[in-house]
């Protein structure tokens, strides 16, 4: 696979990459984040056999903590689909018309909220 962006005269220049650090106000240290506990998965379905695919619903990096740590999983996992909130200002409601949630984060709450 290559990377790059192409010149106008069709030759590829290659990205380089550089170190970035992004700091602000209530910014949590890496290595605090990483202490967080595995989650517990709560088995919901069974099926005749091992299932080759497993849908988890669940806080990611408690989820993947957890993958992590099982070697059942260990180097098998091919996607990991977050859906964050993004800091829209709107609120939202399910199918249904009922209230789903705000989405109203914003500034260094936000960033903290991803990071």
């Amino acid at each position: 696979m290559a990377t790059g962006i192409p010149s106008k005269n069709g030759r590829i220049h290659q990205k380089t990459t550089k170190s970035f650090h992004i700091e602000y106000e209530g910014r949590t240290p890496i290595e605090d984040i990483l202490r967080v506990q595995p989650a517990k998965l709560n088995h919901v379905i069974s099926f005749e056999g091992e299932p080759r695919n497993k849908l988890i619903y669940g806080d990611n990096l408690k989820v993947i903590r957890r993958l992590l740590n099982d070697y059942n999983f260990n180097e098998t996992v091919n996607l990991v689909h977050i859906d964050p909130p993004y800091s829209t200002g709107s609120s939202f409601e399910s199918s249904n018309r009922n209230h789903a949630y705000h989405d109203l984060m914003e500034g260094s709450e936000y960033l903290e909220f991803l990071h």
